[in-house]
């Protein structure tokens, strides 16, 4: 698969991943991750590959998030559905947090981050955020320089499960965190949108201390 980040809802879920796709998320405290290669653990705080990711965010990522202009696939996806769960999910969570990030959504011109509804080959499976560098895409990408990328919106798992409005703007909140660099959140005890899980969270004071903490005030 060509995936690196993506979001799952189902409390058995168990995932053997490769190593193009080694993040999702579940339910499950018992969850099982598996990566055939170095990567085990690379999301983890202290994993097997710290280089990739430090403290709770990517070490790569787009240059400069400010502005960060994305925009969205009006052939997949209607402007009602744009407006109801992808807009609210995109500046108005992220954005005031850092003066270094500013998403802004743009309809022509250049864009690095283009929003997609897809069909999931997993009913588990959400929602999923892939970055593309020199290197290629997916994991190859993780600790170097994003030229681009996509957040993908998998509209028939949440509606097979249930999803109501504010838990599919979580979800989409939650792949644009991870077009910021924000890996997900592994610390106990804090409520953060990063956090695997179906949430129906916006950032929370965790999230914007990660995301100040990779970008700056």
């Amino acid at each position: 698969m060509m995936s690196v980040c993506y979001y799952a809802q189902n409390t058995n879920v168990k995932k053997e991943t490769s190593l193009m796709s080694v993040c999702y998320n579940a339910q499950n405290t018992n969850v099982k991750k598996e990566t055939l290669g170095l990567l085990t653990g690379l999301l983890t705080l202290g994993g097997a590959s710290p280089a990739l990711a430090y403290g709770e965010w990517f070490s790569g990522g787009f240059v400069t998030p400010n502005p960060l202009n994305w925009t969205y696939d009006s052939v997949t996806m209607s402007t009602n559905y744009l407006n109801s769960y992808v807009k609210p999910a995109a500046g108005s969570q992220w954005n005031g947090v850092s003066s270094k990030v500013q998403m802004v959504f743009v309809t022509s011109g250049s864009y690095r981050v283009k929003t997609l509804i897809a069909t999931s080959p997993d009913p588990n499976v959400t929602g999923l955020f892939e970055p593309f560098c020199a290197g290629g895409s997916g994991v190859t990408c993780l600790n170097s320089t994003w030229t681009s990328g996509r957040v993908y919106g998998y509209e028939n798992a949440m509606a097979a499960s249930g999803y109501n409005a504010t838990e599919r703007i979580s979800n989409f909140t939650h792949e644009f965190g991870h077009s910021l660099s924000m890996a997900h959140v592994t610390a106990s005890g804090v409520n953060a949108v990063m956090r695997q899980g179906r949430q129906a969270l916006g950032t929370q004071s965790y999230d914007k201390a990660n995301l100040q903490g990779k970008w700056g005030l």
